[in-house]
């Protein structure tokens, strides 16, 4: 009886009038299409700083299905996939817009890119479209559309992450980085179950508006479990954060740590600047005894913080060691590095008393920032990228967690978006780390989004793995984040900018002892099985309807 009803409906026969018409029938105006991917890709922007319209992920994705699925019959799999990616290219363009700040050619050049991950899933749209057509009323369809078109999601998000040494940024998990218990999850899944369960929700807003005006135009109302269903899973993530949140640890202990943490706020132009040196060296040093006045365990400078390399020019490395020595603490720092093995860029942990100094080379260097892809066999990516990148910096050979002396601590040093890297930055915790430092310099993106967007993708590390994270700035955000992913001390001016001169001083709790999380233990198993979830259902799901369709017309 199903495959004849479903039959008939692709035949036209139920079509009927009135109430949305041949609209929701697959035969609408395509322009409708153009519009909702538009209107969805400007949306998505709105949810990430420096908006910050959060609530907008739960239903950014609708204007796009409902605009591909009415006109699903006229749009064609070409069209739906240049639609999805005229919404990725409209989202990228707008969310990265503070990249112009280095490279407008890049800017536009990395949003297209992108964007194609957004053509990709309009593809799978499309098939969910011309498969769907006349099939809305049914929960059990609505619950395979939801579910598979998350971890179809999902598994784009892993693979832009990876593809061309990966760009995970913004993920749309991420959104959600403000609303601590629906992003516990991420203990779990990493980042990426997030993003599946917004996924979820919004095909779930998209298919009920499909099956109501189905519904409307035949007169019969249905139980929606399907929406229920959704609704109910949302809410138990919820519940499952709210848990977390207020659950007493059972084991572990943890350790006090006083940090004073140095934002120094040297603009781009002066920082390499050699008539500024003296500047620069007179105001760290002003703002580092700051900070050595509440007696730190961990006192820290952020990333490539002297204007030359500590450990290869006699007066810089003077003055590091002349201030290193005045403190009891501990004293960690960003600098570039150059030995017989390479030219990195580096974190140095010098120990409370021996001094001795611990290092950690950048393992995941950043295209066209540290490095140049295909310097010499293609010359062209050299020459646009110009004097920005004059020569390329070797990448560490593997993990170092760096000990601190003063206290019992272990810190997984991470140097500037590698704290967007989720696999990267759980390696530091298997190997043994409490906590993490970011060093970063976002002085290049000036006072752009682009510091805020750094620090809501690395809320998740701290979720993901249940270690706090001290990250510090040459300006941008300076803060503490605790392990739920809340950011407890945050250092900012009288107006509220975090793009000043300070000293952010604290005394924060390091956990000791507590068990490694299922994300610490097997990184993206989750988005992993996604993808491969979403090719193989995708596949059999195309055949299954096939199959129904075939069977009703014989």
């Amino acid at each position: 009886m199903f495959r004849a009803n479903r039959q008939r409906r692709l035949n036209g026969s139920e079509r009927g009038v009135g109430v949305g018409g041949g609209l929701w029938s697959g035969e609408g105006w395509r322009g409708w299409a153009w519009i909702g991917g538009i209107l969805s890709g400007v949306l998505l922007v709105l949810v990430y700083p420096p908006f910050g319209w959060e609530w907008l992920v739960w239903v950014w994705m609708v204007p796009w299905l409902l605009g591909v699925w009415s006109g699903v019959r006229r749009l064609g799999l070409g069209e739906s996939f240049l639609v999805a990616w005229v919404c990725g290219s409209v989202f990228f363009l707008g969310s990265l817009v503070w990249i112009t700040e280095v490279t407008a050619g890049g800017w536009v050049a990395l949003s297209i890119y992108c964007g194609l991950y957004f053509g990709v899933y309009g593809v799978f749209l499309w098939g969910v479209g011309m498969m769907g057509l006349g099939g809305w009323v049914s929960s059990f369809w609505n619950v395979v559309v939801c579910f598979l078109g998350g971890v179809v999601w999902v598994g784009l998000e892993v693979v832009r992450g990876v593809a061309f040494s990966g760009f995970g940024w913004n993920l749309l998990g991420v959104g959600l980085w403000r609303n601590v218990a629906m992003i516990q999850i991420a203990e779990l899944t990493g980042v990426v179950g997030v993003s599946f369960v917004v996924v979820v929700v919004n095909l779930c807003f998209g298919v009920t508006v499909m099956r109501l005006v189905e519904e409307l135009r035949s007169g019969r109302i249905r139980p929606h479990y399907d929406f229920a269903l959704v609704v109910g899973g949302c809410a138990l993530v919820f519940v499952f954060g709210v848990e977390r949140l207020f659950r007493r640890e059972e084991s572990g202990v943890v350790e006090r740590l006083r940090v004073a943490a140095v934002q120094a706020n040297i603009p781009q132009e002066e920082k390499w600047d050699i008539a500024y040196e003296r500047k620069i060296l007179e105001k760290y040093e002003r703002l580092t005894e700051y900070g050595m006045m509440v007696g730190p365990d961990l006192l820290a400078w952020p990333e490539a913080a002297m204007p030359r390399a500590v450990f290869s020019d006699r007066e810089v490395y003077s003055f590091v060691m002349g201030l290193a020595k005045r403190m009891e603490g501990d004293f960690v720092f960003g600098t570039v590095h150059f030995d017989q093995s390479g030219d990195y860029n580096s974190i140095v942990l010098l120990g409370g008393v021996s001094k001795e100094p611990q290092f950690y080379h950048k393992i995941h260097l950043v295209p066209f920032g540290e490095f140049v892809p295909f310097r010499e066999s293609f010359p062209l990516f050299a020459w646009i990228v110009g004097e920005l990148v004059p020569s390329d910096f070797d990448a560490g050979r593997g993990v170092v967690v760096l000990k601190m002396e003063r206290k019992d601590l272990r810190i997984g040093p991470l140097v500037c978006f590698e704290d967007t890297i989720g696999d990267l930055a759980r390696r530091f915790v298997m190997g043994g780390a409490d906590f993490f430092v970011n060093v970063t310099n976002d002085g290049w993106f000036r006072r752009s989004a682009g510091s805020e967007q750094h620090l809501a993708q690395a809320v998740f590390r701290c979720v993901e793995n249940r270690v706090p994270m001290l990250r510090v700035a040459n300006t941008g955000v300076t803060c503490w984040i605790d392990r739920w992913g809340r950011v407890v001390e945050k250092l900012t001016g009288e107006d509220g900018s975090t793009f000043v001169e300070g000293v952010m001083v604290g005394e924060f709790e390091v956990p000791k002892g507590g068990e490694e999380t299922f994300y610490t233990r097997y990184g993206e198993l989750f988005g992993w099985g996604c993808l491969w979830v979403g090719l193989v259902g995708s596949v059999i799901l195309y055949y299954w309807r096939r199959g129904a369709v075939d069977g009703g017309g014989r």
